[in-house]
Order: C-alpha cells, then structure tokens, then sequence
C-alpha cells in the first residue's frame, strides 16, 4: 500500500471513508496550523482558534462519508471551520484582540523572520478591522492559503463573482490605508 504522505487529499479522504484513521491522520497533519492559522485570524484569539480547529477536524470526521472525493477537500475543511467560526461569533463576540504571532515567514535570520512576522501580523490586523468579515475572509483564503476564486466561493457559498467584487472591494479599502510600499504588499503575501 502507498504511504499516507505520498497520496493526494482527496485519495486520503476516500481511505479514510473506507476506515483508515492513519489517513485521517495524515490530513490533520497538513491542515492543523493552516486552518489553525485560518481560524485565528477569524476569532482574534489563539484560544477560541485551537477551540473551533479541533472542532472543525472532529466534525470533519464524522461527517467524512458526506465528502464528495470529486472536490477539494481543502475547500470542505474550511467550509466547516468557517460554519464553525460563524457560529462561535453567533454565541459570543470575542474580547481579546488578536496579539499573537501566526505568520510563518521563512527567512533565514531569526530577526529578519521576526520582522516579517510582526509587519505580516500588522497588514493582517489592519485588515481585519477595516474590512467586512466577508471581505476578510475572502481576502485571507486568497493571499494566506492561495485558493482560488471557485474554491472561495464554495467555502464562503458564494459566487464566483460575488467573490471577485470581495477581493476588489477589500483590495481598494486596503490600498486607501495602507502605504504605498511593495514591501507591505509582499509582507502580506508572505503569511
């Protein structure tokens, strides 16, 4: 049999159907710190994010049967954990604001990664409190986990189109605010 890491997400969910938790496993490892990363980025708070990340893989495990293997898996694991992170701001809006770093920037020197994760992390946190949530998290599934269009309109259920105008509209209330250096730009490309 191939080994777990050497199958596409989509074979992984379809062993995992047929009963090989090693599988799953393996899935949850890809996705734990991106969705993690998501989902903090969606609360504000590293808490509710490890809360509503654990959430979400346990949901997606019952319901594995229900995943359509013709599909992105990444699409339908973030579909759950944004449901998720709507209803945790249905029950209660967070207090703490978002602090902690969760950009991953692959510099070599510790400073210059350090840096970059505190500039990604200041673009971010701009965003987050300009832009509408569906703006934001349009913006985030494009830059931060390099989905497309059709994949964001089916995690956000939403159209392709519908989509593009989020992108756009975020994009112009960014660059109103934001200054005008490349610099910034890549930093938020970065996380």
């Amino acid at each position: 049999m191939t080994e777990p890491g050497q199958l596409s997400d989509e074979a992984l969910a379809r062993a995992t159907q047929a009963g090989a938790t090693c599988c799953y496993e393996e899935l949850v490892r890809r996705y734990e710190n991106r969705l993690f990363r998501f989902l903090v980025q969606k609360t504000g708070n590293r808490q509710d994010a490890e809360d509503l990340t654990q959430a979400a893989f346990i949901r997606a495990y019952r319901h594995i049967g229900r995943f359509n293997a013709a599909c992105p898996f990444r699409g339908w694991l973030f579909t759950i954990a944004a449901r998720l992170a709507i209803s945790h701001h249905r029950r209660a809006r967070p207090t703490a604001e978002l602090r902690d770093d969760v950009a991953d920037a692959g510099a070599a020197d510790p400073a210059e990664a350090a840096a970059a994760r505190d500039e990604a992390g200041r673009l971010w946190e701009s965003a987050r409190r300009r832009l509408t949530d569906d703006q934001f998290t349009a913006l985030w599934l494009k830059y931060a986990e390099s989905m497309g269009v059709r994949e964001i309109a089916g995690v956000m259920r939403k159209s392709h189109v519908h989509v593009k105008v989020l992108l756009h509209r975020a994009r112009q209330a960014l660059a109103a605010v934001l200054p005008q250096r490349k610099e910034a730009h890549d930093a938020v490309l970065l996380v």
